[in-house]
């Protein structure tokens, strides 16, 4: 599973290195290491990223207990950016991350209004 995570972290796409973020909180994955390095390979392509991609990766973190403001923040920064595009069920699902995670700044505020519509 660390070689999985470590190979994940070093992609270019988004979508993989959420998707392994994900994998790792379903199997309630407890060693921190490749949890900050996929963390902060998602955060420097958060631009990139879809809002699923976005609020899997989120929802990941927060189930993993992984949290670093400065990430969960560049994450939730991106989400808004694309608010026109993403649907109610990312928007909520990384709202509840943050919560989870007790990341509320100005971007979760945009966030939850976001999704207050």
């Amino acid at each position: 599973m660390a070689a999985m995570a470590g190979a994940a972290g070093s992609s270019k796409q988004p979508q993989v290195i959420s998707s392994t973020l994900w994998a790792l909180a379903r199997f309630r994955w407890q060693d921190a290491g490749p949890v900050g390095v996929l963390a902060a390979a998602i955060a420097k392509q958060a631009s990139r990223a879809e809002p699923q991609a976005l609020s899997n990766a989120l929802w990941a973190l927060s189930q993993l207990g992984w949290y670093e403001a400065a990430a969960y923040s560049r994450l939730v920064e991106a989400l808004v950016g694309k608010g026109s595009v993403a649907g109610p069920q990312d928007l909520s699902k990384a709202l509840l991350a943050c919560t989870e995670a007790c990341h509320w700044n100005r971007s979760t505020e945009q966030l939850a209004a976001l999704l207050a519509g």
